[in-house]
């Protein structure tokens, strides 16, 4: 049988150690005023034109008087269609300001824009594409932004692992395409040399030299270009969405409804995906058309937004000792706290042995969606086997308690 230790990353496994706890209400609820630091250049690259240099710009949101120096951040990207709106828009401000308040980082990015012209342009399905790459390199620069900080002058005392990248409308279709989209995924030809015209899919934006990867999605009415980008299973999102959007469909349609910019699949089509391939996911559709959900204006729509924004963030922090989301890492277990889970995958048993006879006291299996499906107390044994032939296929984490660490690995159901 396959044996897999866990003192090495091989395979489909991803292991952390758990932190200390999240301190009660933080990131939770709003326990803190906040301090908001403007206009900070977070890099610089040639515009949609194609002369010159622009700047780019991102409001930075604090916990005032906060002591942590380990802060999760979340990059916030506005809406406009890729042609208008800027870091100050009203849902921007909001959720920014509200994050903050609970103890997180929060920062408004502003991007650059394609001209409107574009839109009737001959070619404006290659003008579209080159400005969503452009979009996300941006985004990126953005992201590097803050590990470059983290790894120097600790201006913003943020927890380089635990970056959230999120925005609305154009910015939703930005944030999941940085995640998402890679020049290793089944890309059309034509998106490949688009975007290596303007600099590749990583970009130039700025803060060369550091990860541009994110823990994280959250999409406002966002979409993305093919749903078979989506199947890092370390970077959840969610979705929030109108049934009948017209502007980003919820389903699979153009923007704008204009046949001419390339095809996307909203929330709708994406959860399809997510639940076909074991990516942890969020969606919530809303009644309507509005475009995005809380454009309705009342403060109930957004409340609702907003607390299951927070909640979903929440899951995904390493503090929070319920997380089910992995982080891969690169830590280094000695021999004497290793265990062998085999076989991966499995269809029947899988098999739990501690190395040297460190003792397991607790075996928890979670499925994709958070729901304890197994959970029993072993009582210092050194060996466990746990039956999982009747759980449904697909991707499952194990938390195993020992005497003084819980370890967390993924494995599969087939």
């Amino acid at each position: 049988m396959k044996k897999l230790l866990l003192s090495s990353i091989l395979l489909s496994f991803f292991f952390y150690q758990l932190q200390a706890q999240c301190p009660p209400g933080r990131y939770l609820n709003k326990t803190f005023s906040v301090d908001t630091i403007k206009n900070v250049v977070y890099g610089s690259n040639t515009p949609a034109s194609g002369t010159g240099t622009t700047n780019l710009i991102m409001d930075i949101y604090r916990p005032a008087g906060d002591t942590f120096s380990f802060r999760p951040v979340v990059i916030f990207a506005h809406g406009g269609s890729f042609v208008a709106g800027d870091r100050q828009t009203s849902d921007m401000i909001k959720i920014c300001a509200g994050l903050a308040a609970r103890g997180y980082v929060c920062a408004s990015i502003e991007y650059r824009l394609e001209n409107a012209l574009a839109f009737v342009a001959p070619n404006a399905n290659e003008l579209m594409v080159k400005e969503v790459v452009r979009a996300a390199q941006d985004g990126k620069a953005a992201v590097r932004f803050f590990r470059k900080d983290a790894a120097t002058t600790n201006t913003y005392k943020i927890d380089p692992t635990q970056i959230f990248f999120g925005g609305t409308s154009a910015g939703g279709i930005l944030a999941l395409h940085l995640a998402y989209m890679q020049e290793t995924d089944p890309l059309p030809g034509t998106w490949v040399t688009w975007a290596n015209a303007i600099g590749g899919f990583e970009g130039t934006s700025g803060n060369a030299g550091y990860p541009s990867n994110v823990k994280a999605v959250v999409s406002y009415a966002g979409g993305i270009g093919d749903t078979n980008w989506m199947n890092e299973t370390n970077i959840p999102w969610t979705d929030f969405h109108s049934v009948n959007d017209g502007t980003v469909p919820d389903s699979t349609g153009y923007p704008l409804g204009l046949s001419t910019l390339p095809l996307l699949h909203g929330g709708r089509m994406m959860n399809r995906h997510g639940n076909s391939t074991g990516v942890y996911h969020e969606y919530w559709q809303f009644p309507g058309n509005n475009h995005p959900p809380f454009a309705d204006g009342l403060a109930s729509t957004w409340d609702t937004i907003e607390n299951r924004t927070v909640r979903f963030l929440y899951k995904n922090l390493e503090c929070n000792p319920d997380h089910i989301i992995l982080k891969i890492n690169d830590y280094n277990f000695n021999s004497a706290s290793a265990l062998s889970i085999y076989p991966i995958p499995t269809s029947d048993f899988l098999n739990i042995e501690s190395i040297n006879n460190e003792l397991i006291n607790q075996i928890t299996i979670i499925d994709i969606q958070g729901n304890v499906v197994f959970s029993s107390n072993v009582n210092q044994q050194i060996s466990q086997q746990v039956a999982v032939k009747d759980f449904t296929n697909g991707i499952y984490f194990i938390k195993i308690q020992m005497a003084d660490k819980t370890y967390t690995a993924k494995f599969i159901k087939e």
